[in-house]
């Protein structure tokens, strides 16, 4: 299932998003699968005590690929990232976490799995001109005790802070996430 765009406006200079395709996943616990297919891996940092392998626990999209950050994105993939805040200037770059999206799904698999935590998650992120989220506003959740578990992944995480009109500037960064359990 591919969730659709929710509704996109700007206030005050500060972009705000409602991306519900943004970065959508599923995490399988122990495993983490992403909705996408053909897509680069995300694994494990380390394999489980007693194994060699590391697991794998993600997939992203070709479009999005989880390991990159948003230098290494191509172009056309950043033009396509930017269609998710309305009006957006060629110019303009949206926030984006500083080592790619596959350390957030990592913490994410780890302390969910630990906290029994599933269902569907919509989190925006605001995000400051230093690239430290300062807010999370809580869209869809199962529970605000299972919110609380994702949204402190995506406060700690340091983010590439917006750009606009040349100019380090506050904006969201819109996270979606399904979590299954096995």
């Amino acid at each position: 299932m591919v969730m659709g765009l929710g509704s996109i406006w700007q206030t005050s200079n500060k972009w705000r998003s409602r991306s519900w395709m943004l970065l959508t996943f599923s995490l399988l616990f122990p495993q983490v699968a992403l909705l996408q297919t053909k897509s680069p891996d995300v694994k494990e940092e380390a394999p489980e005590t007693g194994s060699r392998i590391a697991r794998l626990i993600g997939k992203s999209s070709e479009r999005f690929p989880a390991n990159a950050k948003w230098s290494e994105l191509s172009a056309e993939s950043q033009a396509e990232f930017r269609t998710q805040y309305e009006n957006m200037p060629d110019t303009d770059e949206p926030p984006y976490p500083i080592n790619g999206t596959a350390p957030i799904f990592q913490q994410v698999s780890l302390e969910a799995g630990r906290a029994h935590v599933y269902g569907d998650f919509v989190i925006d992120v605001t995000v400051n001109s230093k690239g430290k989220a300062t807010k999370v506003t809580f869209v869809k959740y199962p529970s605000l005790e299972a919110a609380k578990v994702v949204a402190y992944v995506l406060v700690h995480t340091t983010y590439k802070p917006a750009v606009c009109s040349g100019k380090p500037c506050i904006m969201d960064f819109p996270f979606a996430v399904r979590l299954v359990s096995q």
